[in-house]
């Protein structure tokens, strides 16, 4: 929106650039600096996976094993234990593209104030879709039904919601990790497109 009252957009728009190329490439833009981002905290992550790491007793430094052994082998099992961690966190890389392309989709038409607020509100009511539905089949058919429409309508992010597998320590299945992934497709694409 800035762009547009700051008259920023009609320097670049000297070429005859498509409005959906410059708004696709915003978006790649921004989610190659976000990705950079997850790569460097992933990198902070797993190495404080390793700093508490155990190793059993009989591989102590003190016992004649060279420093690249010990540290190889901290890796390993560092990676090991925590192996299950990692599709979580792939799966927190997809809700923040799908948060960014909200972010982008409204930022297009709207003040920025405006947008946040926007983007807040959907995220909110997006986490907190499961709960509504199960309150709203109680005693209100017609709400219900409401709800059911703006359920299917606005992203769902309860299904980016892995707490409990990651705390319980379960693996997430590839299954759910492909329909995660495909999900978040389909709601970029559709919000890219609009």
């Amino acid at each position: 929106y800035e762009e547009f009252e700051s008259r920023v957009f009609f320097m670049i728009r000297q070429q005859p650039i498509p409005d959906w190329e410059i708004i696709v490439g915003k978006f790649f833009g921004i989610v190659r600096v976000v990705a950079r981002i997850f790569v460097f905290l992933s990198i902070i992550f797993m190495l404080a996976l390793i700093l508490q790491t155990d190793l059993p007793a009989e591989y102590s430094l003190s016992k004649n094993i060279s420093l690249w052994s010990w540290l190889s082998l901290k890796i390993r099992i560092a990676v090991q234990e925590n192996f299950f961690l990692w599709p979580g966190i792939f799966i927190i890389f997809l809700q923040s593209i799908l948060v960014l392309v909200i972010s982008l989709f409204f930022s297009i038409h709207l003040k920025p104030l405006w947008n946040l607020s926007i983007c807040i509100s959907l995220i909110l009511v997006g986490h907190l879709l499961l709960a509504v539905v199960s309150v709203s089949h109680e005693n209100y058919p017609i709400w219900t039904i409401l709800i059911n429409g703006i359920r299917y309508l606005m992203p769902n992010f309860v299904h980016y919601n892995v707490i409990d597998e990651i705390v319980l320590g379960k693996q997430i299945s590839n299954t759910y990790l492909v329909w995660v992934s495909f999900y978040t497709f389909f709601y970029t694409t559709l919000m890219l497109g609009a």
